[in-house]
């Protein structure tokens, strides 16, 4: 078995939530060190989701950009999967006690922006920071509280149809 050795910080609040919200991974993408045996691929990955399909104990690095300098960051798949499952609970959560979701969507059918409402308040995309994730989970929870106002040439209209109506790619 191969002993992989990173040098880098330790991740804080701040870091993972730098991660959760932000769609840097092209610039800078995660640095996957996938053991087999007595051999190491350092892999990239573009996504979150992608770094969620190796084995809990794999080591990841991630580069946090700054203004002046940046720095390189260490923790395991884990750490990552312990995150997406706190923010799945939330997720879960809101969508319990919302009494609407409206999502707007891309001509092609791509999800661009997600509020959600309940009776005392709104939820924008500030607070729901992985639409990926947040789209999983309502699918399986409830499609009839989705509403779907999609682009038409490039202004949201104020035509809105339910989820179980909408064709992703069709021109409205």
């Amino acid at each position: 078995m191969v002993t992989i050795k990173t040098s880098g910080r330790v991740p804080d609040e701040a870091f993972f939530k730098h991660i959760q919200d932000s769609d840097d991974s092209s610039h800078y993408p995660f640095l996957v060190f996938d053991t087999d045996n007595d051999e190491v691929n350092i892999v990239l990955e573009s996504s979150m989701k992608d770094v969620l399909k190796y084995s809990d104990d794999t080591k990841v690095m991630k580069q946090w950009g700054g203004k002046w300098s940046s720095d390189f960051f260490q923790f395991t798949v884990r750490d990552l999967r312990l995150l997406q499952d706190e923010e799945s609970k939330e997720f879960l959560q809101m969508i319990k006690n919302c009494d609407s979701i409206l999502v707007r969507a891309s001509p092609t059918g791509i999800i661009k922006d997600i509020t959600v409402y309940d009776s005392d308040y709104e939820y924008g995309s500030e607070y729901i920071s992985n639409i990926e994730l947040f789209w999983e989970i309502v699918l399986k929870e409830d499609t009839s509280l989705i509403c779907i106002e999609q682009e038409k040439w490039g202004v949201y209209g104020t035509e809105k149809m339910p989820y179980k109506d909408w064709v992703p790619g069709r021109r409205y």
